[in-house]
C-alpha cells in the first residue's frame, strides 16, 4: 500500500468522523429552534389572545434587581438563578448562555402601586408554576423531535481502532500495525420495514525489513419486511403518533391553564385589595368607636348615662382593635400568597393599586341579558366546542383503543421476509501479505430470509391485552369524570353569579340602612334616647355591610371570569 493510499484512507476517515460529529452533536439553539417550529406547526400561538411562546427565563434578572435594591436575605447560591449558580466538577457552563435572558422583566416601577395588568404581566414572566407549564409544553416538542428522529437515518455505530500486534504463535514472530474503521446506518420505516447497512475498512501493515500491507473493505446490507405481526403504520409508527398527540395535549392544556392562571391571579389580586379595604374599614370603625367612647364618657359625667355604658363602649373598642389586628394579619398573608404565585420574593415590598377595587365597584352593573341565562345544554355545547383541552378527554380514549390494537397485534403470528448481502472482506495481521480486497457484486455473499413464528405461546401477551382493555375502560371513566366535572363547574358558576347578583341588591340596601342606623344612633345618643348598645350594634352592622358589599362585588367579577374560562371564551387581552 503506497503512502498516497494511506493519506487517502486517513483523509476519508477524518472526513467521515467530522460528518458524524456534526450530525450527532447539536447546539441547544438548534434544538430549541426545531422545537419551537414543531409547536408552531401544531398550532401553538394561533389564537387572538396568544402570547409569544418561549421558555427563556426572564425572572432571574428581576430577582437580582429586587434583592440588591432591597437588601434581601440570600438563602442559597440558587436564590438568584442559573447565572449565579457555581459550577460543579466537570460542568461546562457554556450551555447557560443559551438559557439566560439578556433583558430585564417587564418594565415596572415597583416604588408605585401595581395595577392588575402590571401584576399579570409580571406573573406571566416570573411565575414559577407558569414557567413549569411552558416547559411541559416544550418538553413534549422535544419528545416529538426525538421520535421523528428515530424514524430517520440512524448511525448505529462508528468506530476507529489502531492496534500494534505481535504474533509469536507461528514459526517466526511477526509484528504489525492494524487500523480499522466501521460505520453502520439503519432506517426504520413507518410501514415497519427495516433497512441496515454497514461499511468497514481494515488496514494492516507488517513491521519488518520487507514490510507488507493490505487493505480490506467490507460492506453488509440487510432488509426485513414484516407481513403479519408489526406490519402497518398504525403499529410501527405508534411512538411517533403518541408523541404528536402528546404535543397536542400539552398545547391544549396550556391554553386552558393560561386562562385559569389569569383568573387565579386576578382573584388573589382582588382578595388582597379586599383585605386592604377591610383593614381600612376596621381602622375607621376603631376610630369611630374611640370617639364614641369619649362621647359616652362625657355624657356619663353629666349624669345622663350610667358608668357601665362607658365600660361597655370601651370593651367594644378593644374588640374593634383586635379585629383591626386580625384584618392586618389577613392582608399580609394574602399579599404574601400573591407574591408567591407571581414569582415575586415574599420578603420584598409590593404595593397594589387600591383604585382597582374602587373601579370594580364603580363599573358594577346588573346586565339586562346575560350568557348564563341560556339553557344548560347550549352552555355545555359551547364549552365542549371551544375548549381544546376538553376534546383531549376523548382523544385519550382513542389512545387507549390504539394500545388495545397494539396488544392484539402482539398475539398475531410473525411472518417476516428479508435479505442480506455481504461484499468484500476484512484483513488481519496474518493476511497482511494478501492482496487488497474490495466489495465486488460478483463475488458477494447473498441470503434470503423467511422468518415464521407460529404464536404457539402468547400467554404473556394475552395478559398484556387484558390490562390494556382495563386501561381502555379506565380511560372511558376518566373521560366521563372530566365531562361531568366541567358541567358541574359551569352549573356551579351560574348559581354563584345569580346568587352574587341577588346578594348585591341586598347588600346595597343593607349598607344604606346601616349608614342610617349609625346616623340616627349618634343623634339619639346625644339626646339620651337610646342606650350605648344600640350605637355599638349599628356601628358593627355598618362594618359588616361594608365588607359584605365589597366581597359580593369581587366574588361576582371572579365568578363571571371563571364562567367564561369554563366556556373557553375568556379573552386574556382584557387583562394584559
Amino acid at each position: 500500500m503506497t503512502c498516497s493510499d494511506w493519506i487517502k484512507s486517513l483523509s476519508a476517515l477524518v472526513i467521515l468522523f467530522v460528518l458524524v460529529s456534526c450530525r450527532s452533536i447539536q447546539s441547544l439553539d438548534e434544538i430549541d429552534a426545531r422545537s419551537y417550529q414543531i409547536l408552531k406547526d401544531r398550532g401553538l400561538g394561533e389564537g387572538e389572545d396568544s402570547e409569544v411562546f418561549t421558555v427563556m427565563n426572564f425572572s432571574d434578572q428581576l430577582r437580582r434587581k429586587i434583592y440588591q435594591e432591597q437588601g434581601l436575605y440570600l438563602g442559597s447560591p440558587a436564590t438568584l438563578g442559573l447565572a449565579d449558580l457555581p459550577p460543579v466538577v466537570g460542568e461546562e457552563v457554556d450551555y447557560r448562555k443559551a438559557l439566560i435572558a439578556d433583558r430585564l422583566s417587564v418594565a415596572i416601577d415597583f416604588s408605585q402601586p401595581l395595577t392588575l395588568q402590571q401584576v399579570l404581566e409580571l406573573a406571566a414572566e416570573n411565575s414559577r408554576d407558569y414557567h413549569s407549564q411552558k416547559e411541559k409544553v416544550f418538553a413534549s416538542a422535544l419528545d416529538l423531535n426525538l421520535a421523528a428522529y428515530d424514524f430517520g437515518i440512524q448511525i448505529d455505530d462508528f468506530k476507529w481502532d489502531s492496534v500494534v500486534e505481535q504474533d509469536l504463535s507461528g514459526e517466526s514472530a511477526s509484528r504489525g500495525l492494524s487500523q480499522g474503521a466501521s460505520i453502520g446506518l439503519s432506517r426504520q420505516f413507518l410501514s415497519g420495514s427495516m433497512v441496515r447497512t454497514s461499511l468497514a475498512m481494515d488496514v494492516v501493515h507488517l513491521l519488518r525489513a520487507r514490510s507488507a500491507s493490505s487493505l480490506g473493505l467490507m460492506s453488509d446490507h440487510s432488509v426485513s419486511i414484516p407481513l403479519l405481526r408489526g406490519r402497518g403504520a398504525h403499529i410501527a409508527a405508534e411512538p411517533l403518533t403518541s408523541a404528536e398527540r402528546e404535543v397536542d395535549y400539552a398545547i391544549a392544556e396550556f391554553d386552558f391553564y393560561r386562562r385559569e392562571f389569569v383568573v387565579k391571579i386576578a382573584r388573589q389580586y382582588y382578595e388582597v385589595l379586599q383585605a386592604m379595604d377591610q383593614v381600612q374599614n376596621a381602622q375607621a370603625n376603631y376610630e369611630n368607636l374611640k370617639k364614641a367612647t369619649k362621647r359616652v364618657a362625657a355624657i356619663a359625667q353629666s349624669g345622663r348615662l350610667p358608668a357601665s355604658h362607658v365600660d361597655q363602649s370601651r370593651q367594644d373598642a378593644y374588640r374593634s382593635s383586635l379585629r383591626l389586628v386580625d384584618a392586618q394579619a389577613r392582608y399580609a398573608d394574602r399579599l404574601d400568597t400573591l407574591k408567591e404565585s407571581i414569582g415575586y420574593p415574599v420578603d420584598a415590598s409590593l404595593r397594589l393599586e387600591q383604585s382597582e377595587l374602587t373601579r370594580l365597584a364603580t363599573d358594577f352593573s346588573i346586565p339586562e341579558t346575560s350568557l348564563w341565562e341560556q339553557a344548560e345544554a347550549a352552555l355545555f355545547e359551547l364549552a365542549f366546542k371551544n375548549r381544546n383541552d376538553v376534546q383531549t378527554f376523548f382523544r385519550k380514549v382513542e389512545d387507549a383503543q390504539r394500545a388495545v390494537v397494539l396488544a392484539q397485534d402482539a398475539l398475531r403470528p410473525e411472518l417476516t421476509i428479508g435479505g442480506e448481502a455481504s461484499l468484500g472482506g476484512s484483513r488481519s495481521l496474518s493476511s497482511a501479505d494478501s492482496e487488497d480486497i474490495y466489495p465486488e457484486f460478483d463475488r458477494g455473499r447473498y441470503q434470503a430470509l423467511l422468518h415464521v413464528d407460529f404464536a404457539l405461546d402468547r400467554v404473556a401477551e394475552s395478559h398484556h391485552l387484558r390490562k390494556r382493555v382495563m386501561d381502555l375502560e379506565q380511560a372511558i371513566r376518566s373521560c366521563q369524570k372530566h365531562e361531568d366535572a366541567l358541567k358541574r363547574s359551569i352549573r356551579t358558576n351560574v348559581r354563584r353569579i345569580k346568587s352574587d347578583l341577588e346578594n348585591y341588591k341586598t347588600q346595597v340596601n343593607s349598607l344604606a340602612l346601616a349608614n342610617r342606623r349609625v346616623e340616627r344612633a349618634n343623634l339619639f345618643l346625644e339626646a339620651g334616647r337610646i342606650e350605648v348598645r344600640d350605637l355599638l350594634e349599628a356601628q358593627e352592622a355598618l362594618l359588616d355591610s361594608q365588607n359584605a358589599l365589597t366581597k359580593t362585588i369581587v366574588d361576582y367579577r371572579i365568578h363571571v371570569w371563571a364562567f367564561e374560562r369554563d366556556l373557553g371564551i375568556l379573552n386574556i387581552n382584557q387583562f394584559i
